[in-house]
């Protein structure tokens, strides 16, 4: 199938504009609007299509490091006042150095709720 008519299926499946780009035996395929992304997806899933994606904007965690954490704070006791502090924490892991002596430093994996 050529470029010029997947376009043409993938024109009549979305909205929005969108650019393709084809790469060896691939076609890739940006899309700009959410619901396109999800509506094209939905599609290749029903038609048993191969294909990969990347993650949006959307379905992305937030992930931040925090310094000058207390090397005696468990993080579990980080994770909960974090939370105490309303933020959407999902995962506290404590940074260890070589000799596997903590830093006071912690990586907080947060839900993105933009």
């Amino acid at each position: 199938m050529s470029t010029t008519i997947r376009k043409l299926h993938v024109q009549s499946l979305i909205s929005s504009d969108f650019s393709t780009e084809l790469k060896g035996t691939a076609l890739k395929i940006n899309l700009i609007v959410i619901d396109d992304f999800r509506k094209l997806t939905k599609f290749y899933d029903e038609s048993n299509v191969e294909y990969r994606t990347l993650q949006t904007k959307v379905d992305r965690k937030l992930e931040v490091v925090t310094k000058n954490v207390p090397c005696s704070l468990t993080p579990e006791e980080v994770k909960a006042e974090l939370i105490s502090q309303n933020y959407p924490v999902l995962t506290v892991a404590r940074l260890f150095n070589k000799d596997k002596t903590p830093y006071p430093i912690c990586a907080v994996s947060l839900e993105n709720n933009e």
